[in-house]
């Protein structure tokens, strides 16, 4: 690669990946719009590539090249860069006329908005052999997308400007603001006068729907559902974009007092990396195990050992997210009675569902938040200029915010709860504790793969998955389908009545000096944790 080259590709990375396909795709459609306009394709696109343009359009409807027009389109805009003045639009001609003209010719039929409704609906009339011919006769009514659609339009415009180095101008950037103003009015009035939903995106997946979709997830056994288990609770609890948790690995992890603590390199709102230092706590939720994130991971990496080696993602497969959303779309509908039972609109449940609902539970869900700073610094958040410049990261906020997320009641004794970890206090003799101890980090380092091999903080980390397994076995038996790959594992199958007998969990008042050290525990909790020393003294 020249230093061109690189240069140029530096200067591709200003926007993520993930957004610059989405402007491209816009910006595709864009042109596609003004190569149909005989005005515009002649005063906005420049005659070099208005004639590959048209050599495109020709092999598509000679030659029948699928998408060759679109093809070429697409191979222009990827191909742009400010130092090669490659643009194929003449964009000192693009007026805000032309802009505007193409926003409000975008829209949607009432049919279309309503797609996925009315199809459930035929498909049921069809079984019930009484099907309409013509079940909404308003479905041709134009409406407008969402909001964010023509946002997404005005800052692919821009991305594009910004691309091939031309500024826009201050007229054009005011009239493109108003119009975006005015623009969001018109869609929310329509809105109210046609009735539609309100809000914009997939609907917030509530506690108690999270709840039963872990339990689904977890009991249905098989690689994609104890995949897709894992990936949803530890979404839950990070409140993370799933990017996130695609490029996790179990480098960016360690255990810290009673928590597992996650690091990411970077994110859709640090691009830059600069809280790649910033841990973010995850605790354990021994009370119920079908949402505890630590038992989650265990299962998970008993079944998948080579992401301990850390030479691969987490969650190691040609397309996580995918495979997620996948299993996720496939429980969720197979169980659509249960869920609409529970008031939800199994159509509007996404990936982007868990990031909504627990971010909302924790800062509404109790009259005793976490701080809000922390829940935005977590889920990635702006708080505006001014608060970014003096709020910053402490733990204290964000450990009290990884126990609140995790399922914990705020308002019970129970909010105390250690990690699932291995108690010696009730063994006497030194030297039966250390056969004890010893026999456990054999257990993990000869019945795990590549656990001979696992560096330090790892282990410890499975160590305490480890504890997590043996504190739920019985719970485990019971729940696991026959057929999960967690029952035919050799680490599941050698655990012993020895070392289930010890594996327990602790609160401050029955803590011993084995217990880890507790963190994240607002004053409310330790006052009702002192309450329940009291209470056990009288």
């Amino acid at each position: 690669m020249s230093a061109n080259e690189e240069i140029r590709d530096i200067l591709h990375h200003v926007v993520v990946k993930n957004s610059r396909t989405k402007y491209n795709n816009t910006n595709i459609r864009f042109i596609l719009w003004l190569y149909e306009n005989p005005v515009f394709r002649v005063q906005l696109i420049s005659p070099e590539y208005c004639l590959k343009l048209d050599q495109a359009y020709e092999r598509q409807r000679e030659y029948g090249e699928k998408q060759a027009l679109r093809k070429e389109v697409k191979r222009m805009i990827e191909a742009m860069a400010p130092d090669l003045d490659n643009c194929p639009l003449l964009l000192h001609n693009l007026t805000f006329d032309i802009v505007s003209k193409y926003c409000v010719s975008r829209k949607q039929t009432k049919g279309t908005l309503k797609k996925k409704k009315r199809k459930r609906k035929r498909v049921e009339a069809d079984n019930a052999g009484d099907a309409d011919e013509n079940p909404n006769p308003d479905d041709d009514t134009l409406l407008y997308y969402s909001k964010g659609f023509y946002e997404t339009i005005r800052s692919s415009l821009a991305h594009m400007f910004r691309t091939a180095g031309v500024r826009q101008t201050d007229e054009f950037k005011s009239k493109m603001s108003n119009f975006a103003g005015g623009l969001k009015r018109t869609i929310a009035a329509e809105k109210r006068d046609q009735g539609l939903k309100l809000g914009e995106g997939k609907d917030k997946m509530d506690f108690e729907t999270y709840k039963k979709m872990a339990e689904l997830l977890f009991k249905a056994g098989g690689a994609d559902n104890i995949f897709a288990h894992c990936f949803l609770v530890l979404e839950w609890n990070l409140m993370a974009r799933s990017d996130n948790i695609v490029h996790t690995t179990i480098s960016y992890m360690e255990w810290q007092n009673d928590s597992l603590v996650f690091y990411f390199a970077k994110s859709k709102g640090d691009q830059e990396g600069v809280m790649e230092n910033e841990p973010w706590h995850v605790y354990a939720n021994p009370g119920n195990p079908f949402i505890c994130p630590i038992l989650a991971l265990s299962r998970y990496c008993c079944c998948n050992p080579s992401v301990l080696a850390g030479e691969c993602k987490l969650f190691e497969s040609s397309d996580p997210y995918q495979r997620y959303s996948k299993a996720f779309e496939r429980i969720l509908f197979a169980n659509k009675d249960l869920f609409e039972g529970l008031g939800v609109d199994v159509y509007e449940l996404g990936s982007h569902s868990v990031r909504k609902g627990s971010a909302s539970r924790c800062a509404a869900g109790c009259t005793v938040s976490p701080p809000m700073a922390s829940i935005c610094l977590r889920a990635g958040w702006s708080m505006g200029p001014v608060k970014e410049r003096y709020i910053h990261y402490e733990k204290a906020g964000d450990q009290f915010l990884g126990r609140a997320v995790t399922g914990l009641d705020i308002s019970s004794e129970d909010f105390t709860v250690s990690p699932c970890y291995f108690d010696f206090s009730e063994i006497r003799e030194e030297e039966e504790r250390d056969r004890i101890s010893a026999d456990i980090e054999f257990s993990i380092r000869n019945y795990l793969s590549n656990g001979r091999v696992l560096q330090p903080y790892v282990f410890l980390i499975c160590r305490y998955l480890y504890a997590s397994l043996c504190f739920h076995f019985e719970f485990l038996k019971l729940n696991l389908d026959q057929t999960d790959r967690l029952r035919q594992s050799p680490i599941f199958q050698q655990i012993t009545d020895e070392h289930v007998k010890i594996a327990r969990i602790a609160f401050p008042w029955d803590s011993t000096r084995y217990t880890p050290q507790l963190t994240g525990l607002p004053p409310h909790s330790l006052l009702l944790a002192k309450m329940k020393d009291v209470t056990k003294m009288v």
